[in-house]
């Protein structure tokens, strides 16, 4: 009728406008307040929102990649003002309803999930840039999924997971196991291991699985979908060579028994100068820009800046023969939020 979309059809009459299709439907199914004025603010924060989103939609477009622009100018010129001018009357609504779940009354209602659906997008374009407004973080928390992260107390195969979550400022459990719990554990996980993630009760297993369902998640996936096979392919080429360096690395993480250096001779050095000598490359070839691929944080950054961590810890000078991985990793350990999460870790031996 107007041109536009979404557009509804009830028993083949249509309905346009995105909050009159909302609207209805959240009077045909329960969802518009327990009362008419519980209606009416319903209402008020939806118009509210509407303005703030006329603010907002270029600074964000730029980021979703409907817009050319400059993405930092335009969340310090035009996203962190409109967030200012909304979100502290959104943590105030919020606070006065008693921190309930609900932004409005006592149950759940359509703009719960407008502001839920919204600050999801923001997080993931945007990590922590509703940090100041705790109060709206917890109530969307109610309608957004529920994370749990179980693996040993380690970093291991679940510290890019850690790292993701922490980056995209969303809350999880994060459960550390203690070696003599597996056994009792390891038959009810889908394939008998762990790292195990649960969204919403629902388990996925394998490590890279969940990373990359996290980065997709949270935009840590690449910049396209190029890029984003990009870093799959560095990342199986790691998982090739980690079969390579394992035996040796074992033995300097103290889990198994053997000539240490021996093993750094004959295993971990070929190891080393097969794929790192691919790394530096890789590096070089993307401009020695602080990322392995395209320009932004992606999770095999993470990847490989915790591995070369754990490196340098036990083999110190290993990688000195590769010295632009070293600057790209410097630079990723030295995000503010990834150091963040770098300094407040428990201390672990991997």
């Amino acid at each position: 009728p107007f041109g536009q979309i979404p557009l509804l059809e009830v028993n083949g009459k249509p309905l346009p406008q995105s909050f009159a299709i909302c609207r209805y439907l959240a009077r045909e199914f329960g969802f518009v307040g327990d009362s008419p004025f519980e209606a009416a603010w319903v209402d008020a924060i939806a118009d509210q929102w509407s303005d703030y989103f006329n603010e907002i939609k270029t600074a964000l477009f730029s980021y979703v990649g409907f817009v050319k622009g400059d993405k930092e100018q335009m969340k310090k010129d035009i996203a962190e003002p409109a967030r200012d001018k909304f979100f502290p009357l959104l943590e105030k609504i919020a606070k006065d309803n008693h921190s309930n779940g609900h932004f409005v009354g006592a149950s759940l209602t359509w703009v719960d999930l407008l502001i839920a659906e919204h600050v999801s997008v923001l997080l993931k374009y945007m990590p922590g840039f509703l940090e100041s407004y705790p109060s709206v973080l917890a109530t969307v928390k109610s309608t957004m999924p529920s994370y749990k992260l179980t693996y040993f107390d380690a970093r291991g195969r679940a510290e890019v997971a850690r790292q993701l979550f922490h980056l995209a400022g969303i809350p999880y459990e994060d459960i550390r196991i203690q070696r003599p719990d597996w056994p009792a554990l390891k038959a009810k996980t889908p394939f008998g291991q762990i790292p195990l993630l649960e969204v919403d009760g629902q388990p996925l297993p394998q490590s890279f699985a969940i990373f990359r369902y996290l980065a997709k998640e949270f935009g840590f996936a690449g910049g396209s979908p190029f890029e984003a096979a990009w870093v799959d392919a560095i990342a199986d080429q790691q998982k090739d060579y980690l079969s390579e360096i394992r035996p040796a690395l074992m033995v300097y993480l103290g889990m198994a028994q053997g000539d240490k250096e021996q093993l750094v001779k004959d295993v971990a050095i070929p190891a080393r100068d097969k794929f790192f000598t691919l790394l530096e490359k890789i590096a070089k070839d993307n401009g020695s820009n602080g990322h392995f691929v395209g320009h932004s944080l992606t999770w095999i950054d993470l990847m490989l800046a915790d591995h070369v961590s754990v490196l340098l810890k036990h083999l110190p000078g290993f990688l000195d023969g590769y010295p632009t991985v070293l600057a790209t990793v410097k630079k990723i350990e030295s995000i503010p939020k990834l150091k963040e999460w770098i300094d407040k870790r428990p201390d672990t031996m991997f």
